[in-house]
């Protein structure tokens, strides 16, 4: 198989719908799938050749090559993206950057977003950061390495005929199981599904058997002119006229693959397609659509950011492209080129040799720049740790009689950049109980060192588990047993349809285990509030739900929800600062006037507890009291901020239970 430059600038085509869709249209444009198919195609001609010549498949060669073209290039990006991030991005948004730059080099950012995608507990911001485009690259580096090894082994069958035999029915059984995966898992968890490897090796196989297909046929004359303007037509239309809401891959990816296949079967079609994909143009975009691919994303992500304006208009986005355009063009001058054409003077080397090496340094510089990069942020975070008691007084600033004069200046805490370790506390999935099949329960029992005093139970979603950041220290004080029992996303309420079947079975299960445990109070959230609007009500069935623990002669403490928000507080304080006006809100904005606590305290076991005063200070919902960051997120409490508020804490629970520091009277 010669040259084929029509395939070239179907690379062009391919990465040109990439870029514009992610400036400007927001859709899905096939773009990627069309670039992985050409890519597995080449990648099996190239071990075709090799056998065909009689030459070993020699996979490592193979594989070193590929990587020296992926690489360096990507290394220099990821690069460029982890020196600028510190003076462009919020520090809410650093870890997750580090954590990407590392994978995004070692090919499992698809990984990366795929867990952060699953994960009620990880941060939203991880699926919108400047690296997450490499989850594509990812995919093609695994898939890569895995078909190098095959190809190298199939290959190794001398009898070119039956060669050709096994490697088409490897892709054929390959094509059929990634296919009927990819189908059902996109169907089951898109988002998932999205970035997943397994259901896209479909379209590597696709690939590898158009290669052994072209060999021996390929549609010529009239046929070939109108399969390969059919191909290339559908191909760029089906960018623009897909839904933007259509679950992908799943069998609508076919569109853009068998387009593609359509224009590589042609030829190139007529000389119109082939004159389009062939031009001078095309080729010259062709030989940077890799730079361009690796350099707009983050462009257009700092962009975004900078500006805090999601929307990219046309002077805006021409200017990303041409940015990217300028960063390809220099990225393939100094660094694809020379390092492709590089030899040392110290010695010959095999080429393969000299390709892994290159590819192999150029990794390791980069990923110990992220490292560096972070033993600085870890310096800079344990001298913000370092600070007097003074500095960041937290909810003490609105205790009586606390003194604005004993402040110290300091920086914000918690630091952006550690906000991942503000819940409240990090567990496990349950090692002390076991819950049934399909229950995601997070559980711990918190023993005291002495004497036990008391049990002390939280129960329900993150909302109540979030206030063991203030209940721990106090339980270990005390000599209490703190049980927490808990489910993301998942209230202790009694009204639950057949669709959250999980979280009733968990309501079940847990209220069985604060029974068995025979706690003294029990502690959930009763009320539930909206998204920066006063929509705030009681959780449905809640008298339901706590009706055992109260039959039981418990203390049920009925906790008021804290305040959401639609922009995250914590990033607005990482931009703007405390004193900004815009990070913060009216109380009557987020809470309900009229709490409705009120509706599930009939009974006298049932106190409710409001800790509006300390989250909405005098009617106003700040981000940040004392210094101290009041969210890790839109709606979660920060443990650095709830373990300030301890005096507080501690009161309300002595005037709701009526215990004193010895326990239950």
């Amino acid at each position: 198989m010669t040259f084929r430059p029509e395939i070239h600038g179907l690379r062009a085509v391919a990465i040109g719908l990439v870029v514009l869709h992610h400036v400007w249209f927001g859709r899905i444009s096939g773009g990627i799938d069309a670039f992985l198919l050409i890519g597995a195609f080449l990648l099996t001609g190239t071990f075709l050749r090799r056998h065909d010549r009689g030459e070993d498949g020699r996979p490592l060669q193979v594989l070193f090559s590929r990587m020296l073209r992926l690489v360096p290039a990507a290394a220099v990006t990821v690069a460029a993206v982890v020196l600028a991030t510190p003076f462009l991005i919020p520090g809410t948004r650093w870890a997750a950057i580090w954590q990407q730059a590392v994978a995004a080099l070692t090919f499992r950012q698809n990984q990366v977003l795929i867990d952060s995608a699953v994960n009620y507990y990880t941060a939203a911001s991880e699926l919108t950061s400047p690296l997450q485009h490499f989850w594509s690259l990812s995919i093609q580096g695994q898939v890569i390495i895995a078909f190098c090894l095959g190809l190298g082994a199939i290959t190794t069958i001398r009898d070119g005929r039956r060669m050709r035999r096994v490697l088409a029915a490897a892709f054929g059984v390959l094509f059929v199981a990634s296919f009927a995966h990819g189908v059902a898992s996109t169907a089951q968890a898109p988002v998932a599904a999205y970035f997943a490897t397994s259901g896209r090796l479909w379209e590597f196989a696709l690939g590898g058997l158009l290669a052994l297909a072209v060999e021996r046929w390929q549609v010529g004359g009239r046929a070939g002119t109108v399969l390969g303007a059919l191909g290339l037509t559908t191909l760029l239309g089906a960018a623009f006229v897909l839904p933007a809401d259509v679950r992908y891959p799943g069998v609508v990816a076919l569109v853009p693959t068998l387009a593609t296949a359509a224009v590589i079967l042609s030829g190139g079609g007529g000389q119109i397609t082939r004159g389009l994909l062939q031009h001078r143009v095309t080729g010259w975009l062709a030989e940077r659509s890799y730079g361009l691919f690796l350099w707009h994303w983050p462009l257009l992500t700092f962009w975004i950011i900078v500006t805090d304006d999601p929307s990219v208009g046309v002077v805006q986005g021409a200017a990303v492209i041409a940015a990217s355009l300028v960063l390809a063009a220099l990225t393939r001058r100094f660094v694809e080129v020379p390092l492709r054409d590089w030899r040392p003077r110290f010695g010959p080397l095999p080429g393969w040799t000299r390709d892994g090496a290159v590819a192999g340094v150029t990794l390791v510089l980069v990923v110990g720049l992220v490292l560096g990069v972070q033993r600085w942020e870890d310096a800079e975070a344990a001298r913000a740790s370092a600070q007097p008691i003074s500095a960041n007084p937290g909810a003490r600033v609105l205790e009586p009689g606390y003194d604005p004069a004993d402040a110290v200046p300091g920086p914000l805490l918690p630091l952006p950049n550690r906000l991942s370790a503000e819940w409240a506390p990090e567990i496990d999935v349950c090692p002390d109980y076991a819950f049934g099949e399909g229950v995601a329960a997070r559980c711990k029992l918190f023993e005291p060192e002495g004497e036990t005093t008391a049990t002390v139970a939280v129960v329900g979603s993150s909302h109540a588990a979030q206030w063991v950041g203030a209940l721990l220290p106090i339980a270990r004080d005390r000599g209490w047993r703190l049980l927490q029992l808990e489910m993301a996303d998942c209230e202790l309420r009694g009204e639950l349809d057949d669709a959250a079947a999980d979280c009733a079975a968990f309501n079940r299960e847990a209220t069985q285990k604060v029974l068995d445990e025979r706690a003294d109070a029990v502690l959930t959230v009763a009320t539930r509030t909206g998204w920066q609007e006063p929509d705030e009500i009681a959780v449905p069935g809640y008298a339901e739900a706590v009706a055992p623990f109260v039959q039981a002669g418990m203390t049920v403490l009925a906790v008021r929800d804290n305040p959401r928000w639609a922009k995250d507080p914590a990033e607005c304080l990482a931009r703007y600062g405390s004193d900004s006006p815009l990070c913060g809100a009216p109380a009557e904005e987020m809470l309900a006037a009229d709490s409705p606590l009120a509706e599930v305290s009939g009974d006298p076991r049932v106190v409710g507890i409001d800790f509006t005063d300390l989250l909405c200070p005098d009617g106003y919902c700040p981000a940040a009291i004392g210094n101290v960051g009041v969210y890790l997120d839109t709606h979660h409490l920060t443990r650095s901020y709830l373990q300030t508020a301890r005096p507080q804490v501690e009161k309300a629970l002595d005037r709701a239970t009526g215990w004193t520091v010895d326990g239950p009277r």
